[in-house]
């Protein structure tokens, strides 16, 4: 999961990168901007075969490589308290945390992007969806 995430950390800042090539500032509150940034979203998710999601500074989803569960307000679209705090207030590089959607427990992963400058612009998160089980089974191998 972590080298998952740091592969696609860094896919998804080099295309925030080339989007903001013309501005000094990436604009992720921009829609037009959000529209090309989901096209990159869901072409890493479907080479990685991974679900994405993208926050924004404030912890607010922008981007979902699965959008559904957020738009019929299943899950919230706000990210993960606890996540939020170890990244923006702590400054962590990286947050693993278990969460649950009804009686469907899953591991997530946070890390945030930022830029070449150093500047914090968006948080990433990698839902793992596997049984506990096979997660066992992971760790102890790990």
């Amino acid at each position: 999961m972590s080298r998952t995430i740091h592969v696609m950390q860094k896919e998804v800042k080099n295309s925030l990168n080339e989007l903001a090539i013309f501005d000094d500032v990436v604009k992720i509150y921009d829609a037009e901007y959000i529209n090309k940034i989901r096209q990159t979203i869901e072409k890493i998710s479907e080479i990685h075969a991974a679900d994405i999601n993208l926050y924004d500074l404030e912890g607010n989803l922008k981007v979902s490589s699965l959008p559904l569960p957020y738009n019929k307000g299943v899950v919230s679209t706000k990210m993960n308290p606890l996540a939020y705090y170890h990244l923006n207030k702590l400054k962590e590089i990286q947050f693993f945390t278990e969460e649950n959607i009804g009686k469907l427990n899953f591991v997530s992963n946070y890390v945030p992007v930022i830029d070449d400058s150093g500047r914090e612009y968006a948080y990433l998160s990698i839902p793992y969806f596997t049984s506990e089980s096979e997660l066992k089974k992971e760790i102890s191998n790990f």
